[in-house]
């Protein structure tokens, strides 16, 4: 935890960090099958964030206007909150072009998912 906040979240304020940290359990995101690096990492961590956010068993309800996120949403709120106003303005890029609009014209409820502190752990039998 030292080190993320010092050494990541302190120095570049970007939330999005929280949507690719991978911390070896299943509620957690998934782990890339590449390196971030600097001259891609906005799109490459656009891209976690959506892998992230449309696995369940987070998800968006557009009919019911429910945001359904990772508790690393409730973790962390203020961050995000400070970058872009609100947690669903935030979330808004990650989304395609119709919930994007419905997110910035209609209100959202959020209900966390359950976070699964389980190792990530992919030997048969450990599997569900």
């Amino acid at each position: 935890d030292i080190l993320e906040l010092n050494y990541l979240r302190r120095p570049y304020a970007e939330p999005a960090i929280h949507l690719a940290l991978v911390r070896a359990t299943r509620g957690a995101p998934p782990l890339r099958g590449e390196p971030y690096v600097p001259d891609r990492l906005y799109d490459q961590l656009l891209d976690q964030g959506r892998r992230y956010l449309t696995t369940p068993p987070n998800r968006i309800d557009v009919a019911r206007r429910r945001l359904y996120l990772p508790q690393v949403f409730r973790w962390y709120e203020e961050e995000f909150t400070r970058k872009a106003g609100s947690v669903p303005a935030y979330v808004r890029i990650y989304f395609g072009p119709e919930v994007e609009q419905a997110l910035g014209r209609e209100r959202f409820s959020i209900r966390f998912t359950e976070y699964d502190w389980l190792l990530n752990d992919q030997s048969p039998h450990h599997r569900r």
